[in-house]
């Protein structure tokens, strides 16, 4: 069973304790990464503090779905490269197939000649 970890910090001047399966250096970091956001949002005076949490929630949002577009292209790009790598090495096997398959019809051709120069 995964330990929960248990971490109070300190998010815009106030005090949260929030537990998550993350290690405590994570949520640490999380918790820093949203006082950092909503700390430049507050340098504008005209913008109320719930409207600095409601902007950084987009604004995170925002990145989490750029970031999951980003990693869903990279998932298709995968999977297209391992098609290809498939198709790739399904005709090397063909190609190799096809070379010996002329090297035996040459070698029937020349049996063949030879063949028809001694019948001639």
């Amino acid at each position: 069973m995964e330990k929960k970890s248990k971490v109070t910090v300190r998010i815009f001047g106030t005090d949260y304790i929030l537990c998550g399966n993350e290690s405590e250096e994570y949520i640490n970091n999380v918790a820093f990464n949203v006082d950092k956001m909503m700390r430049e949002l507050s340098a504008n005076p005209l913008i109320k503090p719930l409207q600095i949490a409601v902007l950084t929630a987009c604004n995170f949002c925002d990145e989490y779905m750029k970031s999951k577009e980003k990693n869903e292209d990279a998932e298709k790009a995968q999977a297209n490269y391992e098609k290809l790598r498939n198709r790739y090495n399904g005709l090397a096997e063909e190609n190799k197939f096809l070379k010996e398959e002329i090297a035996n019809l040459k070698d029937e051709v020349s049996a063949l000649k030879i063949e028809l120069a001694r019948r001639q």
